[in-house]
């Protein structure tokens, strides 16, 4: 329907067990990192207003090797 809707994310992801010092080596990271977020959204299109008034969760996984992210994004009632 032409809607702009901005969305920013604020949360975390679980790479594992040394990770990251693994990253630091240049060793690869192991497949399906966990993310949890709560995703924003900002739109002036009147049909998505209510995005404004909820409140959201979001529930994935990257998969730094392809690249790709899996995710679920659930709204709180």
């Amino acid at each position: 329907d032409g809607a702009l809707i901005y969305v920013t994310h604020m949360g975390i992801s679980d790479l594992g067990v040394g990770a990251y010092e693994k990253a630091l080596r240049g060793e690869a990271i192991p497949p399906g990192a966990g993310i949890r977020s709560t995703p924003i959204f900002q739109t002036a299109h009147p049909a998505y207003q209510w995005l404004h008034r909820s409140h959201f969760l979001m529930v994935g996984q990257a998969f730094f090797e392809v690249p790709e992210v899996r995710c679920e994004v659930y709204m709180v009632e």
